[in-house]
């Protein structure tokens, strides 16, 4: 009975579901698969004030009355064989049966659908690999994002410091692992598909330093797409002419980069993490440097970019950043910081960074590699600190990528 109440438990979880709206609450539903006849299933939501607010639960119901509000199909298979006199574990054993086909049906459906769009687990995948590797060899971004056709998109995430890589067919199916990809084409292989001629394009037009600019210009833009041009539409370059070419693009593009900063205003603040604090996220980040041990005489930052139409980008810059104990090019350089939610006492760092850049006489906010073109920047002279707690003026960089890049 314990692993049957257990079960129940589960089926109550795995029933909620969101409140569909215009729809009337409660209601009658379908009964699910195994409730004997003589039963109803009523579908109702929670009350405003409760902690599943949204969401609904079902309860069956005896037509006769007699029993309400059960929590499950299986509590409701145990009454009814009660009821009825019949053997409980074996109407038990009979519901759980029914279950356990319906399950095995859905799950075969799931992998038909994945195999048909070319997602295989497994023994199958495996096999699908050594199939396209045996013709092809292993596959690498460079070759994928040379493919007709396709779309490359990199993205950049600042929380890790990391750019993830997804190919898009021209149908829209997105691919974000490559043993993925090389299962899908040796399934076609298998199936008597021609691949050959897409790859052997691919690998004829792979580029690894134009594949590795937009990794680049995602950590600049926060976003990359790059689709290759169709089948039959490249142009075969010597190695000159792509030195000439690679060139040319970077040019274009750091100068481009160059104008799509806007100015913004920002209003800034610094304070010592000992510091009596009007501001109840500022005092929760000190209190918590505190407890860790920093010294009481650590810097904090509070920098609030205003909005602006043309960039999302100061959601992000927006917060605190706490003073490293080491400095750059003789000046401080603070690391952003914040608490993982409000009250949970922890806080994670994310990779970015205000510093000074002596090359360009400026406070930069972004990566600590200064070859990456920073999102934010002040060139006025502002002394020692980015910040003189008035209305500083910085120019934010653009998330949105030109066309022409």
């Amino acid at each position: 009975w314990l692993k049957l109440l257990f079960f129940s438990v589960l089926h109550v979880l795995a029933s909620m579901s969101f409140v569909v709206p215009g729809v009337s609450y409660p209601r009658e539903i379908p009964v699910a698969d195994g409730v004997p006849l003589g039963w109803k299933a009523i579908e109702q939501a929670y009350s405003p004030g409760s902690t599943s607010a949204g969401k609904t639960y079902i309860r069956y119901y005896s037509l006769d009355g007699k029993h309400k509000a059960i929590t499950s199909p299986g509590a409701v298979v145990k009454i009814h064989a009660e009821m009825c006199g019949q053997s409980v574990d074996a109407a038990v054993a009979e519901y759980k049966a029914i279950v356990q086909k319906r399950k095995d049906k859905e799950a075969h459906e799931r992998a038909v659908e994945r195999e048909a769009a070319g997602l295989l687990k497994g023994e199958k995948r495996e096999k699908s690999i050594e199939t396209f590797r045996a013709q092809f060899g292993a596959l690498d971004g460079p070759t994928v994002h040379a493919i007709p056709g396709w779309k490359t998109r990199w993205d950049y995430a600042p929380s890790c410091g990391q750019v993830h890589v997804t190919y898009i067919e021209p149908s829209g199916q997105e691919w974000k692992l490559l043993k993925d990809l090389e299962a899908c084409m040796g399934l076609k292989i298998e199936n008597g598909e021609n691949v050959a001629d897409l790859m052997n394009a691919a690998m004829c037009y792979r580029d690894k330093d134009t594949f590795s600019q937009g990794s680049v210009l995602a950590r600049a833009h926060g976003t990359y797409t790059h689709e290759a041009a169709q089948q039959g539409e490249q142009i075969e370059l010597t190695k000159e002419d792509k030195v000439v070419e690679r060139a040319a693009k970077k040019l274009k593009r750091d100068l481009l980069i160059e104008g799509a900063y806007d100015e913004c205003s920002m209003k800034g603040s610094v304070m010592s993490i000992s510091d009596d604090k009007s501001n109840s996220a500022a005092k929760s980040v000190c209190k918590i440097l505190l407890r860790r041990g920093f010294d009481k005489r650590t810097t904090l930052l509070s920098l609030n970019f205003e909005s602006h139409p043309e960039s999302d980008a100061s959601k992000q810059l927006n917060g605190f950043y706490y003073q490293l104990e080491d400095s750059h090019n003789e000046h401080p350089i603070y690391q952003k910081v914040s608490e993982m939610r409000s009250g949970a006492a922890v806080l994670f760092c994310a990779g970015l960074y205000v510093l000074w850049n002596d090359q360009r006489q400026r406070w930069e906010l972004g990566s600590l590699n200064q070859s990456l073109h920073c999102l934010a920047y002040c060139d006025a002279d502002v002394g020692n600190t980015p910040v003189t707690g008035g209305q500083d003026k910085w120019r934010v960089l653009r998330t949105a990528l030109s066309s022409t890049v």
